[in-house]
């Protein structure tokens, strides 16, 4: 019997060792954690931020654990070892069910979690002294009762207050009183007060995603690194131009970072500037543990029309993709420096402003001076003409054409010369001589070397008026259609009022071939699609206009309409 005993015990020790180990692989309480913090963020413009995590992590058996699930779009998370002794061998989402304390939301939450605290219960001028000894029960939902008046507040002896709620309350409160045990409604109490001391955290049990992780190596610490791209942040670009020197316009960059995706601590962002496209941007990666295989099949679907609509602001808050960086042999490997390195410099088509040290707060914005330089500015006025005639690329009408649009008009506008080592991104420029307000406009994106033009005002002393006439009709035959080959005779009109020599720029745009422009315009053609008959050209000129003077210029083009 003795030897039974002891058989049975050694097989329970037994048992109980082999479970351990068994929770010990499997992402029990034994397994070390770690949390990666973040080091390095490229903020794309349309939302989006490439996040690089890293982290001291303790092995168990080789086995570590993280909480720190992101919320990763598909095909954009890769888990790092960064050390050349060590190999990642797996990864492992799961959903682990855990306790945290909580506060408490509503009075019945508050009244359970302090059972057996002394509470006095007033209702009206009438009061009841007791220890709480249970809430049971609930009673069904009610209507909702109306908004209570402020005599009819529910108060502690804390100043916190809390109100009833009107659906799903328990029914009623069990006291134990000097008479015994009491048993008292909950509806009709106007006061609740704690005479010793009370708690307002209650137990919650719920489940949180993790990930655990496998590394094949005989270390019992490693960094490690978890980097993906997720949405929750975004930056806006703004541009001062001051030009309260004649020749010199000082620009101004700034960044505000929106931060809806969680706290950042002492990183390094980088502002990128560029043109993106992130094919599964809206697709949450299966490692994020956020869909069923189902929801994450039907994302895959509706995903394979994209749709892209942009609007004349759309590239302000659209950017381009991360460059793919790999060395050699680690595919998918990233790592901090990867992004120090690109530090206000080109990599493929984008462009990286860096800001060093930066901490924010989940639903925190904050603001940042990105760069100030002098540039060369001067003042233009520039007129742009659209085509008149009304005829397509193919020869047909699409109506008389001939209406001015109201925004066709003269504008006074900087033209500025990008001589910074950045390019500039499409944001809004607010332009200012000194102290003093002039403008503000959008500034297109312009790289290093190049000229933009920024709006500043219309400029009504000085007038202009356009017309055209045809001077011949021709019948001819093209791909087996019948056209009238037209020429045409354009006229451009401008008479300054103002009291100094000015510079203007007019783009006058043309469907057809440019036969001949005065006054050294600039023609150039375009083909607008490989069956066309007509062509897309467009005539520039830049010249100067003195004061007072009187200007006509001149053009001939000829164009194919369908008979």
């Amino acid at each position: 019997m003795k030897n039974n005993q002891q058989f049975l015990t050694l097989l329970m020790g037994t048992m109980v060792l082999s479970l351990l180990f068994v929770i010990n692989l499997t992402g029990g309480e034994t397994m070390p954690s770690f949390t990666p913090e973040i080091k390095t963020l490229a903020v794309f413009k349309n939302g989006l931020g490439f996040v690089m995590r890293e982290g001291d992590a303790s092995l168990k058996d080789g086995w570590t654990q993280t909480r720190v699930v992101p919320s990763a779009s598909l095909g954009a998370i890769w888990i790092t070892v960064f050390d050349k002794s060590a190999v990642l061998d797996s990864a492992v989402g799961f959903k682990e069910e855990v306790k945290t304390k909580v506060e408490a939301l509503d009075f019945v939450q508050l009244l359970k979690v302090n059972t057996g605290k002394k509470v006095v219960l007033y209702y009206g001028d009438r009061r009841v002294d007791g220890v709480i000894k249970s809430v049971p029960g609930t009673v069904a939902a009610r209507p909702a009762a109306p908004a209570p008046r402020p005599e009819d507040s529910w108060y502690l002896s804390s100043s916190a207050m809390v109100r009833p709620q009107p659906a799903d309350n328990p029914a009623i409160i069990i006291l134990s009183t000097s008479a015994g045990h009491t048993v008292s409604p909950l509806n009709g109490i106007t006061k609740i007060e704690f005479p010793d001391s009370y708690t307002d955290m209650i137990e919650s049990t719920g489940l949180v995603n993790k990930i655990k992780i496998k590394v094949d190596t005989e270390k019992e610490r490693v960094k490690l690194g978890v980097t993906n791209l997720e949405k929750g942040v975004s930056w806006i670009p703004d541009y001062a131009i001051n030009i309260m020197d004649p020749q010199m316009a000082k620009i101004t960059m700034n960044a505000t970072l929106i931060n809806d995706a969680e706290d950042i601590e002492d990183a390094e962002v980088h502002f990128v500037v560029g043109f993106p496209n992130f094919m599964f941007a809206d697709i949450k990666s299966p490692m994020s543990m956020e869909e069923s295989l189902m929801q994450f099949i039907q994302s895959l679907s509706s995903s394979r029309q994209p749709q892209r609509n942009y609007d004349q602001f759309s590239n302000i808050m659209v950017q381009a993709a991360i460059p793919e960086r790999r060395e050699p042999g680690s595919p998918g490997t990233y790592s901090a420096e990867d992004l120090q390195r690109l530090g206000s410099e080109s990599e493929e088509d984008l462009f990286f402003y860096d800001r060093k040290k930066v901490t924010l707060r989940k639903g925190e914005r904050a603001y940042y001076q990105i760069f100030s330089d002098m540039v060369n500015y001067s003042h233009v006025y520039e007129w742009n003409i659209p085509e008149l005639t009304g005829i397509d690329a193919h020869g047909y009408s699409r109506g008389s054409g001939t209406t001015q649009p109201p925004n066709e008009q003269v504008w006074h506008s900087l033209k500025l010369t990008n001589t910074t080592d950045y390019p500039w991104t499409t944001a809004p420029a607010f332009a200012l001589n000194d102290w003093k307000p002039l403008a503000q406009d959008k500034l297109s994106y312009t790289p290093k070397g190049a000229r933009t033009n920024l709006k500043l005002t219309i400029a009504n002393d000085i007038r202009v008026d356009r017309n055209e006439s045809e001077v011949s009709r021709v019948q001819v035959e093209v791909m087996d259609d019948d056209f009238d080959l037209i020429t045409i005779r354009g006229e451009i009109n401008i008479r300054s009022y103002k009291g100094q020599d000015v510079v203007m720029e007019i783009s006058k745009d043309i469907i057809g071939e440019v036969i001949s422009a005065s006054n050294n315009g600039k023609a150039k053609k375009t083909v607008e699609a490989l069956a066309a008959v007509n062509s897309h050209s467009n005539i520039a000129w830049e010249l100067p206009v003195k004061a007072g003077e009187a200007l006509t210029l001149t053009y001939k083009y000829k164009i194919y309409k369908q008979r």
